[in-house]
């Protein structure tokens, strides 16, 4: 199998490959056996080429959910100039969630799980330690709300850990309520 990566190396600085930048570096055979590889690994169904459903889709067909993904924090502590995140900002302004905001996700959550009992929620960025409060916030809700609906979440967090310290592994494993 022709590892196009070996011959052709994308450039840093590119997001994606585009089919300009193929056609001036590989040139036709090459973008000819790709498509080859493409449509074998289709025709083998090893690949769907099919748009992945909106999660409204996916509550319509289904009408479960077993998880979600909370972007709780629009920044970042590192603005790394290589981050897929643009620096944490997505080419955005930078924010962060509001504790409400996260526990109406929790809510949705919970209306739409079904029958399922055991329920995911993880808390992504940028950074999501820069919005710890929210997140203590959102797990302490998270903790009531399954005494009184019989679910258990599993909250996670995806961090770089520059802000991981004491304090915030407490919080993280003895959630207490927040008060304003």
């Amino acid at each position: 199998m022709f590892d196009f990566l070996d011959h052709y190396p994308v450039p840093v600085d590119s997001p994606a490959v585009s089919m300009d930048w193929l056609e001036k570096t590989a040139g036709p055979s090459v973008i000819e056996e790709l498509k080859n590889e493409v449509d074998a690994l289709m025709e083998a169904q090893m690949l769907d080429s099919s748009p992945a459903p909106s999660e409204q889709e996916m509550v319509r067909q289904t009408g479960v959910v077993k998880a979600l993904c909370l972007h709780v924090a629009h920044d970042c502590n590192l603005s790394c100039d290589y981050c897929f995140a643009s620096e944490g900002t997505f080419q955005g302004d930078r924010r962060l969630m509001d504790p409400r905001t996260g526990r109406d996700a929790l809510d949705f959550l919970i209306q739409h799980s079904g029958k399922r009992r055991q329920l995911e929620v993880d808390f992504f960025g940028g950074e999501p330690l820069l919005n710890q409060e929210a997140i203590q916030e959102m797990v302490t809700y998270g903790k009531q709300r399954e005494k009184e609906t019989g679910k258990n979440f599993r909250f996670t967090l995806t961090t770089n850990g520059l802000a991981l310290d004491r304090h915030n592994m407490d919080c993280m494993n003895n959630p207490v309520v927040v008060v304003r």
